[in-house]
């Protein structure tokens, strides 16, 4: 090398020294996603997500799961591999987000298309699978302190998916959450019913999910006279009678309850 070529080699690496070097910065794409700045977010989760950041690989997960990437730069089924990738670094929220990730999962093989109750048994023996490891993902981010993971396992435990019933470890993980801030986590936290017998519905254990509402729907309670509607309207649980729908529905819709009012304009609809 001549002298002018290793003095000019020497200079452009100094200054390559000296000079800032822009990177992907978890923090910034937290704020990004915080303000509505997908595309941002994305990018700097994406890009530390690569180098092997923990939060930036939940990041990028959760946006898939949400569906808020860009369009173009992924599938929803893309965040279980980047979910688990964060979760198998003892990310917290890559967990709950694994957990949340397996629930829908399973809650999707078991809801019943319109009018259809009939669920084959190997689609069921499926759905408990991912029950299973929804609630062991959900158990491994509450010990670390995840408020949602702690809250959406008691009615887990409460419902008894994804394994036995436990309603005194349900009760004290509601204990827990409620000396938390997260005011979201209010419904759950106060033990409300309603989360049960909807968890049992999504599981298809209609028997156990109707036998719960009745006594609340009586009470007055819309989520559980929603369901009862549902219930009727669909013929599943309970022998199909469009009279007992639209009573039920008619009640939750006066309390304002938005899946009522979806059956509801169905069966006006048809």
């Amino acid at each position: 090398m001549s002298c002018l070529r290793a003095r000019l080699y020497v200079f452009v690496l100094a200054a390559a020294l000296l000079s800032p070097i822009v990177r992907a910065d978890t923090p910034r794409a937290i704020a990004a996603f915080n303000r509505g700045d997908y595309g941002t977010a994305w990018r700097e989760f994406m890009e530390s997500a690569q180098r092997g950041d923990a939060e930036a690989q939940a990041g990028v997960g959760a946006m898939l799961f949400e569906k808020l990437n860009p369009p173009g730069t992924g599938i929803y089924a893309d965040c279980e591999a980047w979910l688990t990738r964060s979760a198998k670094q003892n990310n917290p929220k890559g967990m709950t987000y694994l957990g949340r990730f397996y629930y829908a999962d399973a809650t999707r093989m078991m809801q019943p298309g319109v009018h259809t109750a009939a669920i084959p048994p190997a689609l069921r023996q499926a759905a408990s699978l991912r029950f299973i490891q929804a609630r062991e993902w959900f158990e491994r981010a509450a010990v670390l302190g995840d408020e949602y993971a702690m809250g959406t396992l008691a009615v887990m435990l409460d419902a008894g998916l994804g394994g036995p019933r436990d309603r005194a470890r349900a009760a004290q993980l509601r204990a827990d959450v409620r000396r938390r801030t997260d005011a979201g986590l209010a419904a759950r936290a106060t033990g409300d019913p309603t989360f049960t017998i909807a968890a049992a519905w999504q599981a298809g254990r209609y028997a156990d999910a109707i036998r719960g509402a009745q006594s609340l729907a009586n009470d007055g309670n819309a989520r559980a006279q929603a369901l009862l509607g549902r219930a009727y309207y669909e013929g599943i649980g309970l022998p199909r009678d469009y009279n007992w729908a639209l009573t039920w529905f008619e009640k939750a819709v006066a309390h304002g309850n938005a899946d009522a009012m979806f059956f509801l304009g169905l069966m006006h609809e048809h």
